[in-house]
Formats: C-alpha cells, structure tokens, sequence
C-alpha cells in the first residue's frame, strides 16, 4: 500500500507520536523515543525541524498545543519538560518522583496534565508554572495513557499493569466511569470531533461513545497491538500497529482489513492519523517514524458507483500505461544512450498524444530526501579543497536565524587572489539572479559598497548601509549587484540576505522579479527552505512568476528533496509557465545524484517540449555516464555535442579528462589535457588547478612540477595553491606539497582552514601521523575554524594509525557541532575499520550515527554494517527487511555477504537436521 515517507533521526525505539492540529504555518508531528531526545518536524513532508535536547533518561510520551508553539514530553528522568517549539528552549521542568510516562494539554493550551509511575494524575498551570500542581485522586495503578475531554472537564487515564480506562471529574477528583477491558490499555485517542474514544488493549481495538461511554464497537486484530487510531474527518476506517511489525488498515463499520504497510523492522509502538486524514504516522522499536500515504477510502453510500469508478479507474490506468510506453518507445538520442538501448543520435521523433507530461512523485523514501553530501566514487577526484554545500536545518530551526553563519564565513574574507578567476563558482541560478541587463555578470571590478558592508563587525548590515545613505552615497541597482556578486562569490550568504532585506524594507528602487527571486534564494541558504515557501507566499502575485519558481527548484534540487523538486517542477507546468532547460537541467542534476534511471524520462521530455538541450545539459549527461564507468557512453555525448554545433568548453573537457583518468586510459586522459592547455596556458588560466589535480592522479610529476611553476610565476590563486599540495601529495613529493603551504603563508593571506586540510590530508595519505596531529595543534593555534574537511581527515589519521577508538571520539564531537556536519567519509573510515574488526554493536552505534546527521541508508552503510556481522560470525537478524524498507536491493557482491551472515541460511548439516 506505497512506500512510505521514513523520517530517520531517533537512535532507540519510537514510543509515541503525536500531531498538532492544522496551523497558519501546516501541521506538526512531534515524537518521543528512549534515547532521550523528542524530535520535531512538518507534518505533510515528515523534515526534521529540530531536536528538543535537555531530557536525561527515556522520553515515553510527547504532545504538541493546539497552536504548535509549545511542546511537553514526559520521562524517565523524573520529569515532564515544556518547549518552545519555535526556537527549542527548554520553558520549563516539572519535577516528579517517578518516572513520567503520560502527558496532554489542554484544549485551552493553559493546562498540562501529566501521569506515571507515582500513580498520580497531576495538572499543571501554564500561566503559574512554579505553583504547585493540583492533584487528581489516586490511580490503582502505574498510569500509561492520560487525554483531556468534555472541554478539559474530564481526564482519560490508563494503566500499565491493569486493564479498564477511567474517567474522572476535575471538579471533584473522582473517578466517574471505567470503561472495561481485558487486558492493560497501551493507547487511548478522543476523536477530533470529541465523539469517540479508541482504545487498545491485548489483540483488540475497541471504539466508545465518549458521552455515554458505552461501547460502540470491538474488533481482534491479527496480533498483539499497541496503537491504534480512528481517521479524524469521516472516521470511516482506523489503523493499528503492535507486535508483526506491520501497519494494518481497517474499515471502521465492518472491522474488515483494507490495507497493510509492512517496512518496520522491529514492533510497532504507535500510530497516529495526520489531522486531515490524508496520511498516517507510525513509530516503531526499529527507531523510526514512517509516514503513510492513504491509498483509497471507504464510502458505504457510494456503494452503487462502485463498479463504474472500478470501470474509469481501470480505463485510466490502461491509458496511462499506453502513454508510459509511448514515452519510453519515442525517448530521443540522449535518453538512449543512458539507457544504453541503442546508438545515440539526436533527432525529431513521431507525434505523440498526451494531455500533460508530470514527472511522477518519487517514492516516498527518506534516504533520496536526505540534505546528505552524495560522494563520487572516485575518491581521488572529490573536491576536498571546495566548501561542501550548505544545508538547511529544516522546516522551523530551532536555533535563532538572526546569528546564522554561511560556511564562506568561517575563515574571515579571502583576498582577491584568494578567488577563482571565472564566476563558474558561483551557481548558475545565483548569476542569472544577479544579473543587470548582462552588464553585471562576470563583473569583476571591486565594489565599494561591498567593502562598507564587510567593514562592520559581526553580521549587523544594516548600520553599514544605514550610514552609506546618510554621507550621501547612491545606491543604484549596478552598486547593489555588484556587492551582492562579491558577498555570493564568498558564500557570505547571511550578509547578504541582511542587504537583501534592507532593500525591500527601504525601497530603493523598485523591485523587479530578480530581486524577489534573489532574496529567496538568500532565505533558503541561510535560513531553510520552509522559511523560503513561506517568503514565496509573500511576493505580491504579479512579481510570483517563472523565475522565482524555478529559484525554489533549484534549491529543491541541491538539497537533493526529490518529492519537493518534483512537486515544484510539475507547478511550474500547472501554472502556465513553459519548460525551460534551466529547469529540466536542475531536474537532470537531481537525478544524476540520486536516480540515475530517471535521467532519460526528463530527456524524452525535453524533446516533447522541443528543449534543445544546453552545454550545461551535455556536461550533466558526461558527469553521469562517466561516474558509472560508462566511457564508451561518455564519448557518445560528446560526439553528439560537436555534431549538433555545441562546443565542448574547458569545464567539460576536465570532466572528461577526471573520468578517463579515473577509468584508467591515461593515453585519453593526456590527450584531452594537452586539448585544455591549447596554444597558450596562459590564456586558459582557469583550467591551471584542474590540471594539477588530474596530472597529480596521473602520476605525472614532470606535469605537474611544469603547470606549478607557471603558477607561481603569476602570483598562485588560492585555489591552485590547494590543486598543488594534493598534486604533490599524489606524486610522493611531500616537502614540495609543504613548501607551496609555506608559501602561501609567507605571501601573507590569512591561511584558512581549507590550506590546512588537504596538507594533512596528505599527511594522511602518507601515513604521517606526528605531522598530521602537529599541523591540527598548529591549526588551533592560529584560530582557524575546523570544519568538516578538517575532521575527515583527522578522523582518518587516527584510522590509519591504528586508534580507532580517538577516531571514534573525535567524530562523535563532530557529530554534535551545530555549524558543521561531518562528511559521509568521516563516519564511513569509523564504520569500516569497526567492520573489519567485527564489532558488530560499534558498527550499529555508526550506522545510527549516520542516520542522524542525514546520511540515510543506502548501499555503502548496509555493506560495512552486514561485514561487521560475517566477520564477528554473528546472525544479521532482519538485515534483509531493513534493507527492504530503506529502498536497498543487493547487487551479487553484496548478495553473497548478506548469505554468509543469513540466521536461517541452508547447509548440508541443516538439512540433514530438518
């Protein structure tokens, strides 16, 4: 019944979800586990928002106001805590006895009603909460469940150790009615419309008027339950999950099964419907949260139609197939050669019939959604010496926008030789942003606004502008864009949204649909891409066209959210506005990252809509056939590219080059080097840092020492001065890789943390573990910030040494910094060398740790994870159905691993048992 949406995070069993109900910003999904951390996120998309951090034992129970501004949750630890649930800080702590198992506001949101193992409901004043709390009666046992009806007049409560739910009065702290049950109840849910209560106890389900309190109805489910849920708008069906794993669907009137979601691996210990009924959300001891889409719905008035919408339903599928097959039977040149069906050649194809061509929503799966860095497998070639991309927080941060840091700011301001010479350094949405009647892009001249706005100290950009106006100064649009080009180029991205917001609130100069595009561009990076949608609400409708659209898929698309990206794509078509390359290119970046097999459906689109596809198109298509190895359709496109009059620039000709080097066709790899230098190398300065990286991989000292000398001829830009030390470090030659450091120093720019990391990376590399921890110290010493790169290649000096366990600790600090996110490598160095060893419980321990920071299952983790198991010789209980539900599937390699580690697996000896 679909795939569902998997919201990892949580390190130990899920226990409780709960929603809140719809507000002006969505609805909100808050769950509780025993690893003592409460996670909020959006309702419709499951994104994490944040962590609620401060609890010191088990979190049993979870609840979200009417309003989503606060949160409680209830403990281990002996007490009940409240949230901000806008920035995350803890409002207060309730302190208890005993363990806090339960806990509800009230309607009114003034009162938090809480339960436990005192066996003592307590309710808690939100406008006094140092005054002591009102007590209600005494529970006959250890309290399990607590809910609030009748306007906060009664209170629900269950227990752990005996059956019944009871009903007690407020007004005179007495139980006023006990609803019967066989066994304890584990769940209990009033219905949104007040009416009804559903209960779980045992294998039963049971529905009670919540006004007369009899019992309406009763049904035995397939096992053992532990939650379960009644849909809040026609409470026509309910869901329950419990002990098979399993998430089962049922018709409300006749008990009868209508759907079940298997993907959990481990019991299922609470469910609960979205508050529009649209989808639910289960939690379960696999530690997590998995949000289902409703497949269908159950009418018994509409029973008479049946049959006909049987028959339609029917009829569009059959011509939705017809036109699945005409698309992929008419996929023009470039689909056929991902594909590799046939030769490619481009050209027109036959008519086709379609009303309208949406690329599909993707599966809902967690692990393409993830804000993770996707990591080439040709490490030799990974950018180590670019900034990794910035990543959002989330739907709300819990941490206060107003001191965010882009990552350009980490080092201070890079002097211009710092920078590279071509603005391809700046993504190609951000130019076109920037762009002043084509007068600004590629502008290089030094903008004095933009000195003003850097002069100040911390991020404060207003004074700065504030003060440019008063001696006088224009401020005109070529001036703004300009200073704006120069803040971009140094991903001070936090600098300038504050200009951004300057100029909207002071009104320059009339706004144009650039200007909204740009700040929403700015809001995404700094602040979160549910803070842009929310901006794009904001941009009077005459300003909301194609280009702002086409801003939030492209951030869509670099924070690799496929079900957003997607869904933005197909507006923009809903909208009116035509299919550009620009926006079928994001769409082809996407892909290439994380579905490669969609690749050709958005060619066979373009040629549907007559997109001839741009340079940036080939370059895409050249990355991806070349990270799979496929050189034979690598130089396909290519050729294809000079026979439909498209030249293959510099920046293409290098992404060739990396991959023939990387397949190992060094002949090739030279040959399209020497096409990079051209007649003059000095005229092709751009292309001077690639081939330092490529000859250094090549092994081709004499090249590299040649291009390094033209280098430092002409006054080294930072980024070469980085291509050289790890072109240096490849060829063994490690007092020259030290010596261009040292000569960075000495031409007196401040060496920034991205200097330091790829020296010790060849350090690394090399096995200098002295040098290595020396240089960290020396890095420390000068104030250098330590970012990602730096701790990978920490992480993996200590690896490489031998002391897995300084590795280990060093990426369990990085893992808790709030401005950085290690590096899939980093946990990957840890993960293995624990596998190899076969600690199995340490290489689950990273595997969780992974999850967590974003790096959701896929093929790499579950390789290490199931060596850890062969190589400890232990049974890999359920490692199949994990894969299963993160969207995993073995190739034969891996296969084979996962039988050797097979509890059940057949021997000669076992048969003969049997």
């Amino acid at each position: 019944m679909g795939v569902p949406l998997v919201c990892h995070g949580h390190s130990r069993p899920v226990v409780d979800v709960s929603y809140s109900p719809v507000t002006p910003d969505g609805f909100f999904l808050i769950s509780a586990s025993k690893d003592s951390n409460p996670m909020l996120r959006n309702g419709e998309t499951g994104d994490w928002i944040g962590t609620f951090e401060g609890h010191k034992g088990a979190v049993w129970s979870c609840s979200l106001d009417k309003h989503a501004m606060r949160a409680a949750s209830a403990s281990a630890d002996f007490t009940a805590k409240i949230w901000n649930a806008l920035t995350g800080d803890e409002l207060h702590s309730f302190e208890h006895k005993h363990i806090v198992r339960a806990c509800a506001f009230s309607e009114d949101t003034h009162l938090l009603l809480t339960g436990g193992m005192e066996k003592i409901l307590r309710i808690f004043d939100m406008n006094r909460p140092d005054a002591p709390p009102k007590e209600v009666g005494n529970s006959p046992g250890s309290i399990r469940t607590v809910e609030w009806l009748h306007s906060d007049n009664t209170i629900l409560s269950s227990c752990t150790d005996t059956g019944d739910i009871r009903l007690w009065d407020i007004r005179s702290d007495k139980i006023v009615q006990t609803l019967e049950t066989k066994f304890p109840v584990t769940s209990a849910e009033v219905s949104q419309d007040g009416r009804y209560i559903t209960t779980a106890d045992g294998s039963s389900v049971k529905f009670w008027d919540a006004n007369n309190f009899g019992l309406l109805k009763s049904y035995e489910m397939p096992c053992n339950v532990e939650s379960a849920s009644l849909e809040p708008k026609l409470g026509n069906t309910f869901i329950a999950g419990g002990e098979d794993m399993w998430v089962h669907r049922f018709d409300f009137q006749t008990g009868e099964e209508i759907g079940c979601n298997k993907g959990h691996h481990g019991p299922v210990h609470c469910v609960r419907y979205s508050p529009g009924g649209e989808s639910y959300t289960s939690g379960s001891e696999d530690g997590t949260v998995r949000i289902w889409e409703v497949v269908g719905s159950v009418n018994h008035e509409e029973k008479e139609s049946e049959q006909s919408g049987n028959v339609k339903l029917v009829a569009e599928e059959v011509v939705r197939k017809a036109e699945s097959l005409r698309i992929r039977g008419e996929m023009f040149a470039l689909s056929k050669v991902v594909r590799r069906s046939q030769s490619l050649r481009l050209g027109a194809c036959n008519a086709v019939y379609y009303s309208k061509l949406e690329i599909p929503l993707v599966e809902r799966n967690g692990s393409v959604e993830s804000n993770a860095l996707i990591h080439d497998k040709h490490e030799a070639f990974s950018s180590s010496y670019e900034l990794p991309w910035s990543y959002s927080t989330g739907r709300r941060s819990l941490s206060s926008d107003a001191g965010a840091r882009s990552s350009g700011e980490e080092d201070g301001l890079q002097s211009e030789e710092e920078l590279s010479c071509d603005e391809a350094e700046i993504d190609g949405a951000e130019l076109e942003l920037l762009s002043e009647a084509g007068k600004t892009q590629g502008s290089k001249r030094s903008s004095e606004l933009f000195k003003a706005i850097v002069s100040v100290s911390g991020l404060s950009v207003a004074s700065a502008l504030d003060k440019w106006v008063e001696e006088g100064k224009e401020i005109n649009r070529t001036e703004i864009a300009n200073a704006m080009l120069q803040l971009r180029r140094r991903r001070m991205y936090g600098r300038a949204l504050q200009l951004a917001e300057w100029l909207e609130e002071h009104k320059q100069y009339e706004w144009e649909e650039r200007d909204y595009a740009s700040r929403l561009d700015l809001i995404a990076k700094v602040r979160g891409l549910y803070k842009g949608e929310l901006y794009v609400e904001r941009i009077p409708e005459s300003f909301r066209g194609e280009l702002v659209y086409r801003t939030l898929l492209a951030n869509y698309a670099s924070t690799s959210n496929v079900r957003k990206a997607e869904a933005v794509f197909n507006k923009m078509k809903d909208l009116g506005f035509p299919r550009t390359s620009y926006a079928c290119d994001q769409m082809l970046m996407l892909y290439k990252r994380v579905d490669k097999k969609k690749i050709a459906d958005v060619l066979s689109m373009m040629e549907k809509e007559n997109l001839k596809p741009t340079l940036y198109t080939y370059k895409i298509l050249i990355d991806a056939k070349g990270a799979t190895n496929d050189i034979s359709g690598m130089e396909e496109i290519v050729e294809t590219m000079k026979s439909e009059g498209v030249e293959v620039d510099l920046r293409a000709k290098s992404i060739v080059a990396r991959h023939y080097a990387s397949a190992g066709l060094k002949e090739k790899a030279e040959k399209v080097l020497k096409e990079m230098e051209g007649e003059s190398l000095m005229a092709n300065r751009y292309v001077w840092k690639d081939l330092l990286s490529i000859y250094g991989f090549l092994q081709r000292a004499d090249e590299v020492s040649r291009i390094w000398k033209i280098c430092e001829a002409n006054n080294p830009f930072y980024k070469e001065s980085l291509a050289a030390i790890l072109a240096f470090g490849k060829i063994n030659k490690v007092k020259e890789a030290e010596a261009v450091f040292k000569k960075s120093v000495k031409m007196g720019h401040r060496v920034s943390s991205g200097m330091y990391s790829v020296l010790l990376r060849v350090y690394v590399d090399h096995k200098m573990v002295s040098e290595g921890k020396d240089l960290v110290k020396r890095m420390v010493d000068s104030g250098c910030n330590i970012g990602a790169l730096t701790w990978d290649a920490l992480i993996r000096l200590y690896v490489e040494a031998g002391e897995v366990e300084k590795a280990d600790a060093s990426l369990s600090k990085a893992t808790q910094l709030k401005q950085i996110k290690p590096l899939m490598s980093s946990f990957m160095y840890v993960m293995d060398e624990y596998a190899r060893k076969g600690d199995v419980h340490n290489t689950e321990k990273i595997f969780q740790w992974m999850r967590q920071s974003g790096y959701h299952s896929r093929f790499r983790q579950f390789q290490s994870l199931i060596q850890a198991y062969v190589n400890a010789k232990a049974p890999a209980y359920g490692m199949k159905d994990r894969m299963k539900a993160d969207n995993v599937f073995p190739n034969r390699g891996l296969a084979i691993l996962l039988a050797n580690a097979d509890p059940f697996k057949k021997t000669p000896l076992s048969d003969l048992l049997d």
